[in-house]
This record gives C-alpha cells, structure tokens and sequence, in this order.
C-alpha cells in the first residue's frame, strides 16, 4: 500500500472500493465512490474560488463526513489544512488562522458566528457533484499536508507540520498494528481535529477498507 499523496490514496481508495460503506451518519450510508464524488466537488470549488498549491484552509466543525471531505479536498488540491479544535474560546480562532497565514476557514453551522478576518466557507458548500476532475498539483511525499496546533499544555500552542508522507505513515502503521479487516467497523468518537483520531478514526480505517460510524 503505497500513495505518493493523499490526492492519488483518495482516489484509488475510492475507485477500488467504490461500493464499501465509509460512513455511517445519522441514519445514512455513503459509499466509498460517493465520498469521492464529494471529496471531488468541494476540491474543485476550492479551485473556482481561487485556491491554489500551498493556500492555507482552517477546519472548524465538529465531526461528519463533511470533515473529511473538507480535509480530503483541501489536502488533495495542495492547500495545507488547518484543523482546529473546537473546544476553544471563539476569539482565538482568528488570531489562530492569522498566525497560519490562512486564506479561508470551512465552519459548520455552529460556528457560524465566529469572528474572523479570513474568508469562511460552510463544510457543506461545494456539495454540488460533477463530472469534471480537479487539478491535482505536483504533490510528494515531502509536500505539507497540515499545520496542527500542540495543545500548549506547557506554553503557548506550537505549530507543527505534517506532510503527505507523515499523514500516509501514521496511517498505514496503525493499520499494520491494529489488524482490522474490511468487515470490521470504526466507532469515530474521538475529536477529529486531534492528529490521534485523525488517523485512527478517519485515514486508518480508510486505508483499511473499514467502515466508520460518525
């Protein structure tokens, strides 16, 4: 199992098992082929709005497939996504965003009111299917994928980055350690925001074919 970028794992992921659950949310089961339809849709609104390789995007939602899709398209497109944890005070959000250097923010619908200079975007624009691909820049192993904020347990938070190659790493060796199979289901509980359940939750069970109940 072996992807260059999160871009090419999407998509063979989803073409190879277009017909396995991925998730399971409220009531509704989207294949793997529909999330790639909607993967593929937010990355190409991204596009028509101006986004390009190494473009900034926040995340600021609580957990559902359109997480996901948001941090698939936004990292598939070679933008570096933001997630953001959505326990903090609203007003340090835009400070956050800044600090990053972030164009845009994605929000659900109970973040609507929060406060910022960027420009914010909801987690389910961009859900109109198309046919048209997106255009998927040179993207390696080495390229940045996310900036995630420490905790700041001791100091103000950090930024670290990650790049495809981390991303892809955490995944394929929890896979390898937690011996699931395709028949096997995730219980996402976890904030996905955290890089833990990030990888354990989302792009392990991904990777592994498995379902995961949002």
């Amino acid at each position: 199992m072996a992807f260059d970028n999160l871009a090419q794992c999407g998509a063979e992921q989803c073409s190879s098992y277009a017909d396995n659950v991925l998730f399971s949310y409220s009531g509704t089961d989207i294949t793997y082929a529909e999330a790639w339809v909607r993967i593929r849709a937010k990355a190409r609104f991204l596009e028509k709005e101006g986004f390009r390789a190494g473009d900034v995007v926040g995340l600021l939602a609580e957990n559902s497939p359109e997480w996901c899709f948001a941090f698939m398209a936004v990292t598939s497109i070679g933008c570096i996504v933001v997630p953001l944890d959505t326990g903090l005070p609203r007003e340090r959000y835009d400070s956050m965003l800044n600090f990053v250097g972030a164009k845009a923010v994605f929000l659900s619908a109970s973040f609507s009111d929060v406060q910022t200079s960027v420009r914010k975007f909801f987690v389910d624009d961009g859900a109109e299917p198309g046919d048209q691909p997106f255009s998927v820049p040179s993207l390696s192993l080495k390229s940045p994928a996310a900036y995630l904020f420490t905790s700041g347990t001791t100091g103000d938070p950090k930024v670290v980055t990650l790049t495809h190659g981390n991303v892809l790493h955490i995944a394929t060796v929890c896979t390898s350690f937690e011996e699931y199979t395709e028949k096997d289901v995730t219980l996402a509980i976890l904030p996905l925001f955290h890089l833990y359940a990030l990888e354990s939750s989302f792009l392990a069970p991904f990777l592994n074919v498995r379902s995961i109940v949002l």
